[in-house]
């Protein structure tokens, strides 16, 4: 699999962390709207928009939740129907990566995988992965190295560039200078392990005045 920015494919369990993007057709994303819906975004061969990464929350080895960057996690209806409203993370929110060989899926709670259905509409509706379901996801997490400080420092690595990240996308550049918070990036560390990473950056970079989406 190409490598588009940073942004690369995950082949393992274990490297969905951090922030990552849900590619489900070449080059477009899972895209999330302020309204709680999703689409399938345009075709982005320069890597995924602002409104197409979302933030792991890891509640297993096997299970996750995402959150966009409105600060709602991903729910899949009964139905299969997939909104983004939900403020806390319960059974609905589940997700569990399936990777086998060359197939990804991510399956809901209703044990259907996510795919696109009648044109571009985004839904958990098979239990197997076809086609449709066959979906890349792709993180800038920094890749593990046989560095022993790279792997020391890796968790605390990937959230920070998870940060850079999120600046560069979302701060006003008027004076064509790129400002990151002066605190503590292991505090990003904690609050992703509790859950509110999210609300972790919005906060450090509500505080410098330059981001346009925060208060």
């Amino acid at each position: 699999y190409t490598v588009v920015g940073s942004w690369w494919v995950v082949r393992k369990l274990d490297e969905i962390k951090g922030c990552v993007a849900i590619e489900l057709k070449s080059h477009q994303y899972l895209f999330a709207l302020d309204n709680g819906t999703f689409k399938l975004g345009d075709p982005r061969p320069d890597g995924p928009s602002a409104e197409e990464i979302f933030t792991v929350v890891n509640l297993s080895d096997r299970r996750i939740a995402l959150k966009s960057g409105f600060g709602k996690y991903l729910s899949v209806r009964k139905e299969g129907n997939i909104v983004g409203r939900a403020d806390a993370i319960g059974p609905l929110e589940h997700l569990e990566p399936v990777i086998d060989g060359d197939k990804v899926g991510l399956q809901a709670f209703n044990e259907n995988f996510l795919g696109i259905h009648d044109g571009n509409v985004i839904a958990a509706l098979n239990r197997t992965i076809s086609d449709e379901e066959n979906l890349k996801i792709r993180t800038n997490a920094e890749r593990e190295t046989g560095v022993k400080k790279a792997k020391q420092d890796e968790s605390l690595g990937g959230v920070a560039n998870c940060e850079l990240n999120y600046v560069k996308m979302y701060q006003s550049f008027g004076d064509h200078k790129l400002r990151l918070s002066k605190k503590d990036p292991s505090e990003l560390k904690k609050a992703r392990k509790q859950g509110s990473f999210h609300e972790a950056l919005l906060d450090r970079r509500e505080k410098m005045k330059a981001d346009r989406y925060c208060k």
